[in-house]
């Protein structure tokens, strides 16, 4: 790192002792031993990926780092891909996310459990999940398996888990094992004026002659 990039700045926050070689090129040896998505901009929900799916020569893999190492491992498929909708026409697309979750507190006291059997489903947008779970979600591929930690304010009210109070931080294992776009038709409306004084709205379709 050049000097000017460092203590050499006049507005540098950092002091040092004069014997500080302020002039002088720096060289850092960096070890990154962990890393964390940010979610929320106030850093209430942060995610650690532990498997993820990964794009390599157009194709989606897993990747799991252990000891170092990047293990490969089979085709998966990104939620957020899931966001481009197939659905044509006029139409209303909602998600049903099957993810398997367990939650603890930040002190390592179980909450809940849900990684037996049958994913726990539940549908985004409709507040059935803690909101800061349902934003960290929204950033998984199906196949992730993560750690969210979530602060307080964003634990808020259903049916997965009830508030408990007293509770600064909560840790969310999830692993999303399945997403099911549903497409719902809406009737088809149409401006006769073009000017939206007349509206006509297909209740549905008739047969020609």
């Amino acid at each position: 790192m050049k000097a000017e990039l460092h203590y050499g700045e006049a507005n540098c926050p950092l002091m040092v002792p004069d014997n500080f070689p302020k002039d002088d090129e720096l060289h850092f040896e960096i070890e990154m031993l962990d890393f964390f998505k940010v979610i929320s901009d106030d850093l209430g929900v942060l995610k650690k990926v532990q498997e993820s799916i990964i794009t390599f020569g157009g194709g989606w893999y897993w990747g799991v780092v252990i000891g170092g190492r990047l293990g490969m491992g089979v085709v998966g498929v990104g939620w957020e891909r899931a966001k481009f909708s197939k659905c044509v026409g006029h139409t209303l697309t909602s998600y049903i996310v099957g993810s398997r979750i367990s939650a603890k507190t930040g002190e390592g006291k179980e909450i809940l459990s849900h990684t037996k059997g049958e994913p726990y489903f539940f549908t985004f947008g409709k507040s059935e999940v803690p909101k800061g779970l349902e934003m960290g979600t929204g950033t998984m591929t199906r196949g992730e398996k993560a750690v969210l930690y979530v602060t307080n304010q964003y634990i808020t009210q259903s049916p997965l888990m009830p508030i408990i109070e007293g509770v600064e931080e909560v840790l969310f294992e999830v692993e999303l094992v399945h997403f099911i776009q549903v497409c719902r038709l809406l009737p088809a409306v149409r401006d006769m004026l073009g000017d939206g004084r007349l509206i006509k709205r297909r209740i549905h379709d008739g047969r020609g002659l």
